[in-house]
């Protein structure tokens, strides 16, 4: 009723119902950025992409251009596209043999395109340069490599998580548990996740809500 009655004084200001509502969605868009983190970040795929074409001019103009190749690799990889991932994290590779981070991207795009022993490989040896590389998310791929079952080795990779990890660590390993049908490890880590946003700034917990809502419906404490 409210934002009815927002929308209806735009409009006599403006005399243009439809800039009174892009006014209205804009403040909403702005309220949620400032103070409540619901929305999505609608401007990130365009930054993304204005970041790589930047890149992909960088690596053109020196070919040897390794943090170039990693961090283009790395974005190939949040988008979903593994194989171009790889072709570039190969190429940083050669350069950077001793990165971690190289290794874990490797790791978790070769699980990603199904070449799961070649990223075994990788993400063993990216723990082993540094066992807090990519908070922890290395010991969450391979946790995936084997079966759900309660084993030693998956304790292993949870306290590992646990020890490494961060707040959308938990989040990724709690909603995985959930997924192969194991709740009691979901919850405990939904319930990390909760208890992290309760004691963060409001700031940090602006960035977690949606992961703490997520939580709070589906296995985290109330």
């Amino acid at each position: 009723m409210k934002t009815f009655g927002l929308f209806l004084i735009i409009s006599m200001l403006t005399r243009n119902p439809l800039l009174a509502l892009l006014i209205i969605v804009l403040i909403y868009v702005f309220i949620d950025r400032s103070f409540i983190g619901i929305l999505p970040d609608f401007a990130a795929p365009l930054r993304q992409r204005q970041r790589m074409a930047r890149l992909l001019r960088e690596i053109q103009a020196n070919p040897h251009n390794a943090n170039a190749q990693l961090e283009l690799g790395e974005l190939y990889f949040m988008q979903g596209q593994y194989r171009r991932a790889v072709e570039y994290l190969q190429k940083a590779l050669v350069k950077m043999d001793d990165s971690a981070l190289v290794r874990f991207y490797l790791g978790a795009s070769y699980y990603h395109l199904g070449q799961k022993e070649q990223s075994r490989v990788e993400l063993a040896e990216a723990v082993k340069l540094n066992p807090r590389v990519a908070h922890g998310y290395p010991y969450l791929y391979l946790l995936k490599h084997g079966p759900a079952r309660d084993d030693d080795r998956t304790e292993e990779f949870i306290e590992d998580i646990f020890r490494y990890g961060s707040v959308n660590t938990f989040f990724a390993a709690a909603k995985y548990f959930k997924q192969v049908g194991r709740p009691r490890r979901a919850a405990r880590f939904f319930s990390e996740v909760l208890d992290i946003y309760r004691l963060s700034s409001p700031t940090m917990r602006r960035r977690y809500r949606k992961m703490a809502l997520y939580a709070r419906l589906f296995g985290g404490r109330k």
